[in-house]
């Protein structure tokens, strides 16, 4: 035992430098293991930041404001494997638990989530995929169970009258979503309280009809809910694509190499070309020109978004299309446009005109917006 956690420091000290997950292998089944089990000694925490989701906004202007203001928040990961079936550990502070009550519309839960792509050779937009790239959404929240003292409900319940409700989706955008059996995928959740924090765990099969996970690297994002800031569906707190490196299997450098691209120009040159010529449509921090809702805000992007997204959206934004996911907060502007063949394009330009040293320079400032 002691050998195994001497390992797993070494290696999480290792991940630290290279910047990615371990996914440490164990013996045994991990399918199906809790939050609290022992065999989560086996490794140590590497932590990542999630930052608000802003991007898109829903039509409750208070949650909307909440969200914005919830701050950068640290999540703890351990991930395991035993060969056939992998689990993740997510370990986050909040001050206050929140649980949804089914007699209160305006109740919302603290909650996980974790995204995975369905293919390995593609990187989907870190928020539900896109329409020629499809994503996994888990997520778990805790709720009143509804099964517990149907004839007399007690908002005071003890700990034993709540639930886990997990769920899982498929999306090609966010509006276009099919929910999955969890049973059939054999796919478990759990979540507790414990302390002031928060403890979540996910396992799954490493391959499954979803997804795959069994090469040397893969990418997964994860979200946190915090019901006092009336998170919930986009309204979060949200990672970058995070690379995971499965300890013991060859491969997976040039993922995790093009997960922890960084770009060094002249940030202050990008502000500048910024300010001329992205903020007629987009609002970040407190530059705040544009039209509300006319484009996709930006204040926190690069947090949540990965260089290569960056470059591939300024250089060409059709790959992938930011749709109108709420109209109703939002009807006034479309995000996307029909062109002349009768395909959706988005109604942001390329920007492939700036010189190389100008792209340079945008995207390194975009890069501070966190």
């Amino acid at each position: 035992m002691h050998s195994k956690i001497i390992l797993s420091i070494f290696m999480a000290c290792l991940a630290s430098a290279n910047n990615y997950i371990p996914a440490i292998k164990v013996p045994g089944d991990v399918l199906g293991i809790k939050a609290t089990s022992k065999a989560w000694m086996s490794a140590n925490f590497t932590k990542i930041k999630a930052y608000p989701f802003v991007s898109i906004k829903t039509n409750d202007a208070r949650a909307n404001k909440l969200n914005y203001n919830s701050g950068v928040k640290d999540i703890n990961i351990k991930v395991l494997y035993d060969g056939k079936n992998i689990a993740f550990l997510l370990k986050w502070k909040d001050k206050t638990k929140n649980i949804s009550k089914r007699l209160e519309t305006d109740s919302f839960a603290d909650g996980f989530g974790i995204e995975l792509p369905t293919q390995l050779e593609v990187m989907p937009y870190v928020n539900f995929g896109d329409k020629k790239n499809s994503v996994v959404y888990y997520d778990a929240k805790i709720g009143i169970n509804q099964n517990y003292k149907k004839q007399n409900f007690d908002e005071n319940q003890d700990e034993n009258s709540t639930i886990v409700r997990q769920e899982a989706y498929k999306y090609q955008k966010f509006s276009n979503a099919k929910r999955l059996n969890l049973k059939k995928s054999n796919t478990t959740m759990d979540l507790i309280y414990k302390n002031g924090y928060w403890l979540g765990s996910l396992s799954k099969q490493l391959v499954d009809k979803f997804s795959s996970m069994n090469s040397g690297a893969f990418i997964a994002s994860f979200s946190l809910y915090d019901g006092q800031n009336l998170q919930r569906g986009r309204l979060r707190n949200l990672t970058p694509w995070e690379s995971i490196k499965v300890e013991g299997i060859d491969g997976g450098e040039q993922l995790i190499e093009t997960m922890n691209e960084h770009i060094t120009a002249n940030a202050k040159n990008g502000e500048v070309l910024m300010l001329k010529n992205c903020s007629i449509c987009h609002n970040y921090k407190n530059i705040r020109k544009a039209p509300k809702y006319m484009a996709p805000d930006l204040s926190f992007i690069g947090g949540y978004g990965n260089l290569s997204y960056l470059k591939e959206s300024i250089l060409s934004p059709n790959k992938v299309q930011v749709e109108d996911f709420t109209k109703t907060a939002h009807p006034n502007f479309s995000w996307v446009e029909a062109n002349e063949d009768g395909k959706n394009i988005s109604i942001m330009p390329s920007f492939d005109w700036m010189s190389q040293s100008e792209i340079d320079d945008l995207l390194t400032f975009l890069q501070t917006l966190k």
